[in-house]
C-alpha cells in the first residue's frame, strides 16, 4: 500500500490493518506523522490541507 508517498508493505489498505501494524489506536494521527514532508505536495482533499479559518455553516438557518 503506498500512502503519502510512503510504501506501507504487509499490510491492508485499511484503517484496522494499520491499526495493528503500528499498534497503536490512534492510526491517523501516526500515518500524518509519518507522512509530515508529503503533506504539502498533496491535494486539499481528505482534510490535509490549511484550515479555512471558518468552521461553521455561514447559512441563517445553522446552529453556530
Amino acid at each position: 500500500t503506498i500512502l503519502a508517498g510512503l510504501l506501507v508493505t504487509e499490510c491492508a489498505p485499511d484503517l484496522e490493518s494499520f491499526r495493528n501494524k503500528f499498534r497503536t489506536n490512534r492510526v491517523l494521527i501516526k500515518l500524518r506523522e509519518m507522512g509530515r514532508e508529503y503533506l504539502p505536495s498533496m491535494p486539499p482533499i481528505v482534510g490535509f490541507g490549511p484550515r479555512s479559518g471558518k468552521r461553521y455553516c455561514h447559512l441563517g438557518f445553522s446552529n453556530n
